[in-house]
């Protein structure tokens, strides 16, 4: 059993490697997009901010077909949409087509083998007080993608071109499906799972009139805001503040580096102290990082050091948001109930995307958008002191 949930962090963190590296990395094409194609950086902003909402609408779904049929055939199914995206992103002329390929194909292949669905199966292998552990050091392989795949971006664009560099992403996408194998794990029973017989309707409808849930997706909704909006603007911050393009690049790496420390931080903690107290220490961090970055002079060295503490409170929410669902809920709807909130990540991220695009067309900067994150961060951090986290007791169900 042990052995076998090794393997299978490793496959999870692998896939998450390749599915976040490469997304992650879409932020270094903007600008070449946006001035080879003659379009304003709202446009290309605008795709990635479609690519996030479909994300976030497809995640239920393809977590419902994770809950039935196992995870292993949603991510050859996710993958496969995924990578025919970056196929017709390599030869988009339109903004039309830019919105179709970057923004619903891409979106929709991400839901299929992104976060959600990867923790089905980790959590499905190990027992609930392992699960924050387990979680956080599979999330490390976003950290993975993102120190290896972001600053190799800039390289091959200006070796090869931009349209080449969304071409060898797909090589990256096709080995989630020979991972697919380890990560094939099935539905659970409600007897394993220690759970009452519920149907999926009843389990929505559980979650939906649960506080602490909805506490937790509208946490989440300010997570993917800040995520997308670093990811899609902070290169063209960077560029815009008279830096080498490759600064931008080395930023995004970096936080991912500090991520694998973060991550893997709050797994040991959450195992140890409330998660709900950890999750909003870590918006109270983001939120600090964000008002001293924004508002000093802009070097490589201030830049660096931004992103590393950044990193520290990057993805760290997702194993304790994760974790608190599955605590609450249990692990047979989790792949659903997790797309949910999800979705609520997602929302964010469209979001945060798309509105800093706009406001950086109206006002020629990201001043506007920066105070916002801040706020944010702010609110997220007093919204997730109040949620009930106990799990829910339930009659166990008869064996037949």
């Amino acid at each position: 059993m042990l052995r076998n949930g090794v393997f299978v962090v490793i496959a999870g963190g692998l896939v998450l490697a390749f599915t976040f590296g490469s997304r992650q990395s879409f932020g270094v094409y903007l600008g070449p997009i946006s001035t080879d194609l003659g379009w304003s950086v709202g446009v290309v902003s605008l795709a990635l901010a479609i690519q996030s909402i479909f994300w976030g609408l497809g995640q239920p779904f393809f977590g419902w077909i994770a809950d039935r049929f196992g995870t292993g055939r949603t991510l050859v199914l996710g993958s496969a949409i995924y990578a025919s995206g970056l196929f017709y992103a390599s030869r988009m002329q339109t903004p039309e087509d830019a919105y179709l390929s970057l923004g619903l194909l891409v979106g929709l292949g991400a839901a299929g083998c992104g976060m959600p669905i990867v923790m089905t199966a980790v959590v499905r292998a190990f027992p609930k007080e392992r699960h924050p552990l387990v979680m956080a050091l599979t999330a490390t392989g976003v950290s993975l993608g993102q120190f290896f795949v972001t600053p190799a971006a800039p390289h091959v664009i200006e070796a090869f071109g931009w349209r080449a560099g969304l071409l060898c992403l797909i090589g990256l996408i096709g080995l989630v499906v020979l991972l697919a194998a380890v990560l094939r794990s099935r539905p659970v029973t409600p007897v394993r799972a220690m759970e009452a017989d519920q149907s999926l309707r009843e389990a929505l409808a559980e979650a939906g009139g649960h506080s602490g849930y909805l506490l937790l997706t509208a946490g989440f909704f300010v997570c993917g805001f800040h995520v997308q909006f670093i990811v899609t603007h902070l290169p063209n911050f960077i560029a815009q503040s008279g830096l080498p393009a490759t600064t931008g690049g080395w930023a995004i790496a970096t936080v991912g580096i500090f991520n694998l420390i973060g991550t893997t931080a709050v797994g040991f903690l959450g195992s140890r102290y409330r998660k709900k107290y950890l999750l909003s220490c870590l918006y109270v961090v983001r939120a600090l990082m964000f008002a001293i970055y924004a508002f000093t002079p802009v070097t490589t060295t201030t830049t660096l050091v931004f992103a590393a503490g950044l990193g520290l409170a990057w993805l760290s929410t997702v194993p304790l948001t994760s974790a608190i669902v599955g605590q609450i809920f249990g692990t047979r709807y989790f792949g659903t109930l997790f797309g949910v909130v999800f979705l609520g990540h997602q929302a964010g991220a469209f979001l945060g995307a798309s509105l800093g695009g706009y406001l950086f067309d109206l006002t020629g900067g990201y001043d506007t958008i920066w105070l916002i994150n801040v706020a944010l961060g702010l609110f997220a951090a007093i919204i997730h002191l109040p949620i009930a986290d106990k799990p829910l007791v339930r009659p166990m169900a008869r064996p037949a």
